[in-house]
């Protein structure tokens, strides 16, 4: 597989297109490319054929090996239990050596924006969590952020602080954090300066979804290689073999590693989006301090070289469906930052019940690496009769009633290879074996849609799932009896939807055309509702007060008749004489 990512960089279009820019490096695309400019023009079309070949075969390379550790980790235990690695002269009273380096702490009460320059009219394209710890360079009031591309604002108008410059203590540990009194690091520019600080010469840096790890960061001893876990089930463990934690002494900010992400490219949908749906998202975001990943460019070529180069090895080569690729690299794209859950939606969905944050659905099934909605409109009475809030029911009712405008992934080796095979099998939809038609009584075929047949993600995960049921196994299903529902779908054409939306919807996800009427009208739902919600927050925080106050005075007013009686008694007990 390592020829094949050769080969593929040496396939990738000339570089006065790709719009790679030193910027936009890391550790595993910090490579100058030749491309295909460096070949003769009239051969340049067998290349890319070549290329394009060379293309499947990688993202066929790609399914079949996800999940394997590119380190080249000591195996040997008596590497892992030698203490003295651990160990440093003068260190404290424990033995464990600590030091000292500096980062910067996000302050502000919202989450801050990761923009592309140093200005607020800079295009956004993410967002730090309010408790998001980052590392980089102070440019004037700005931070230009280490490890990942963009800059945040440290003050806003000169007075009004964002960022705060701060001191983190880091130590290395052969047990768990939790026994030096430290805890782990999740971000991965503060597990990379950890490193730097502990004067660890690193070999290479991975964010891993394997499990079991080290929870965070952690290093191999013997090679010095440095790992980023952040698969949520490796929560809570420790050293493990050779790989030993990398702690700090400030609490982890989870909420860093909980990301929505959201994808739109072209002029109708980066308009909606900036406009209605990504302040949507944001607020959501900056209500539960959750990650926003937003990746969006005028084309789809430009989506592709700017935002997902690195989704797999020629990944603009290979001709999958678009919609699914999309999706898959969005997603995919989240789990190589450092996310530990990924929520998608649609750049036409809006979210209405802000105050449910994410927690609320993951704790249905602990252990499910994927939450889908089943309460798509085309397979009718097999999708609205669904028995249960949650429970996949038959593969039949699932690939029936499936709609993949909302879905929560867990960051896992599985879930990774599970969209690596959905984005391959986007290359066969047009095989009658996708079709869903036969599994519902409305004949509803995903693979079939009016205008798009042989398209979309929910035709792939349909005739992924047909094909290999047992990847059920893995999966949660939120049908339209959650509490609230998980997603109504909904359009204008529809009359009866509105209400429903007001009165119990976590996300709108608008279907059918004029696209931008739908959406403006959820999105206007959505801010009502926020409305409602934080005047009905003031009442409550306003009530507790009160009561507070109240019982305060209540107790001042009985500590005064115990005060006041204790004198009268003592008077009478105590008589004056004249």
């Amino acid at each position: 597989s390592s020829i094949l990512v050769r080969t593929m960089y040496s396939c990738q279009p000339c570089a006065s297109g790709d719009g790679f820019s030193p910027s936009d490096e890391t550790p595993h695309l910090g490579r100058q490319r030749a491309g295909l400019c460096a070949v003769p023009q009239a051969h340049r079309a067998v290349a890319s054929l070549v290329c394009a070949l060379v293309a499947l075969l990688a993202l066929s390379a790609a399914v079949a090996t996800v999940g394997r550790e590119s380190f080249r980790e000591a195996s040997s235990l008596e590497a892992a239990s030698d203490s003295r690695l651990l160990l440093t002269k003068g260190a404290g009273e424990d033995g464990v050596l600590r030091v000292t380096g500096d980062a910067w702490q996000v302050v502000s009460k919202d989450t801050l924006s990761i923009r592309l320059g140093k200005s607020f009219h800079a295009k956004v394209i993410g967002t730090k969590s309010t408790c998001s710890i980052a590392t980089g360079q102070q440019e004037g009031d700005w931070l230009k952020l280490s490890h990942e591309p963009g800059y945040v604002s440290i003050v806003f108008t000169g007075n009004y602080k964002l960022m705060k410059k701060i001191k983190m203590t880091y130590a290395k540990t052969s047990g768990n954090c939790s026994d030096i009194g430290m805890h782990p690091i999740v971000e991965p520019g503060v597990c990379l300066a950890a490193a730097k600080a502990l004067g660890i010469e690193t070999e290479g840096f991975m964010i891993t979804h394997g499990s079991p790890k080290p929870y965070g960061c952690y290093m191999v001893l013997g090679t010095g290689e440095l790992g980023l876990a952040v698969n949520p089930f490796n929560e809570g463990n420790g050293a493990m073999g050779p790989r030993v934690p990398i702690c700090a002494d400030r609490p982890p900010c989870h909420g860093s590693t909980t990301c929505l992400v959201q994808t739109s490219f072209g002029q109708l949908y980066t308009n909606m989006s900036d406009t209605l749906t990504t302040p949507n998202k944001r607020h959501y975001a900056s209500l539960h301090g959750y990650r926003l990943i937003v990746s969006q460019q005028e084309t789809l070529q430009e989506l592709i070289e700017k935002d997902f180069a690195d989704c797999f090895p020629g990944v603009g080569m290979v001709r999958l469906d678009t919609q699914t690729l999309l999706k898959i690299c969005s997603v995919l794209k989240a789990f190589r930052t450092g996310c530990g859950t990924v929520f998608w939606t649609d750049s036409d969905a809006a979210i209405l019940a802000a105050e449910v944050p994410l927690a609320h659905w993951l704790e249905i099934n602990k252990k499910a690496h994927v939450f889908w909605s089943v309460s798509d409109l085309g397979a009718e009475h097999t999708c609205f009769d669904w028995p249960t809030p949650n429970g996949c029911r038959t593969m039949g009712a699932f690939v029936s009633c499936l709609n993949a405008g909302a879905v929560i992934f867990r960051s896992t080796s599985w879930s990774e290879n599970f969209l690596l095979r959905i984005a391959a099998r986007s290359r066969f939809l047009a095989d009658p074996k996708c079709s869903t038609a036969k599994l519902n009584k409305a004949e509803f075929d995903q693979c079939g849609l009016k205008g798009a047949p042989a398209t979309g993600d929910q035709c792939a995960i349909a005739c992924e799932t047909k094909e290999d049921p047992t990847l059920m196994e893995h999966f949660e299903c939120l049908s339209s009896r959650t509490e609230p529902v998980f997603q109504s779908i909904c359009g204008p054409e529809s009359k009866t939807w509105i209400p429903k939306l007001k009165e119990n919807s976590f996300v709108a996800n608008c279907i059918g055309h004029p696209k931008w009427e739908c959406v403006k009208r959820v999105t206007g739902i959505s801010w009502m509702l926020a409305d409602a919600y934080k005047q009905k927050q003031e009442k409550l925080e306003k009530e507790r007060k009160e009561k507070l106050e109240k019982e305060h005075k209540e107790k001042l007013k009985k500590e005064h008749h115990v005060a006041h009686g204790s004198r009268r008694r003592h008077k009478v007990s105590h008589p004056s004489h004249k």
